[in-house]
């Protein structure tokens, strides 16, 4: 329906009409999503707006993509998100928000350590203290709501603490992205076939639960694996209902970037108010030294193997420079590291293990 809009000339035009031609066109913003177009015809102090209310629907602008690398202890999380901003940076300004079930809070400054000279391309944010699913759960919103205020986030990557439960985490992360103005993308869970297998998905309630919640499946560490145990994998991976968006198959954290351009299908369910019960069967430590105080590689390497350690990182200056030392899946792993106002460690132990013990052998020089 066509309307009609006179409007008069401004007092400060002084009486005299501006040189605008016969006939224009106006656009206005209407809403966020809605454009009108006025088709304008001036007269000598008149300006006529008639319309036909020609609604033009807005491009939604793209939310930022928040992502979840889950999975659990020493299964390469960390890794992963690492080879994602080594590979991206000076594409993205990624924001990592990174989750220590220990205090101490080593992932995010391994991350800034890696980076070196490309650190600038990431800001990252660290949840000490327990899992962002329960005892930090204060720390990840006031996280999220800080980088909803920081311009120029092009991606968001959460790494939770291995020990964290998806089970009603998931489904709240939905309505905190949605709260934020963020895009809540497919959770993402990272699993050791060799360890992780078919019996313990079906018997023991974390795997099973991470399993269940995951959207996007990946086998890591496969160089690793026995062929029998990447077949066994695969099998009941196919058979899993409803089928996961992508299971696939990597070593040493490499995920596609198709994976983080998977969007799902379907609406993640409401929270339910049936909480799974975080029993955890360990105990967190951890301790900082003097930079002056130089360790022996070889004294840390006997205290890991002493036993009762689930995951351990280190950052040591050792007799050879500096070194991050960490304790996955059984395995000791030392890569070089820059250097630091201070040595520091992180471990989850089992609930029976001798913390002042350990302590005591990281420090105690060989005989």
């Amino acid at each position: 329906m066509e309307s009609v809009v006179r409007a008069s000339l401004p007092a400060s035009f002084g009486g005299k009409m501006p040189p605008l031609p016969s006939i224009f066109r106006v656009v206005l913003l209407v809403s966020a999503s809605q454009l009108c177009i006025f088709n304008v015809s001036v007269s000598k102090y008149r300006m006529d707006f008639r319309t036909d209310a020609i609604e033009v629907p807005l491009m939604k602008a793209r939310l930022i993509p928040c992502h979840l690398i889950a999975g659990s202890l020493g299964v390469g999380k960390t890794t992963a998100v690492l080879d994602y901003l080594k590979c991206h940076a000076g594409q993205e300004f990624v924001a990592v928000l990174t989750n220590d079930f220990g205090k101490i809070g080593m992932d995010a400054s391994m991350l800034r350590g890696e980076m070196g000279e490309r650190a600038d391309a990431v800001h990252i944010i660290n949840v000490p203290g327990g899992c962002i699913c329960c005892t930090s759960y204060a720390g990840l919103e006031s996280g999220l709501e800080e980088l909803s205020k920081k311009t120029g986030v092009s991606r968001i990557i959460i790494e939770p603490s291995g020990l964290t439960l998806l089970e009603s985490f998931a489904p709240t992360m939905s309505q905190i992205c949605q709260k934020n103005g963020f895009e809540w993308m497919p959770v993402i869970a990272l699993i050791d076939p060799a360890r992780t297998r078919k019996v313990q998905i079906e018997n023991l309630p974390y795997f099973g639960q991470l399993v269940r919640h995951a959207e996007i499946l990946v086998a890591n560490r496969c160089d690793r694996c026995k062929p029998e145990f990447m077949e066994e994998f695969q099998q009941w991976s196919g058979a899993l209902q409803p089928p996961k968006l992508r299971v696939l198959s990597t070593s040493f954290g490499k995920l596609p970037q198709e994976l983080f351009e998977i969007r799902r299908t379907v609406d993640v369910p409401a929270v339910s108010d049936k909480k799974m019960p975080h029993a955890i069967s360990a105990k967190s430590g951890g301790c900082r030294w003097s930079a002056d105080l130089v360790f022996q590689e070889s004294s840390i390497r006997r205290a890991l193997e002493t036993g009762g350690i689930q995951r351990f990182k280190g950052l040591f200056h050792t007799e050879d420079g500096w070194r991050w030392i960490e304790w996955a899946s059984g395995e000791i792993f030392v890569r070089p590291a820059l250097a630091s106002t201070e040595s520091r460690a992180e471990w989850i132990l089992d609930l029976l293990a001798d913390e002042a013990k350990l302590e005591k052998c990281l420090t105690h020089a060989p005989d």
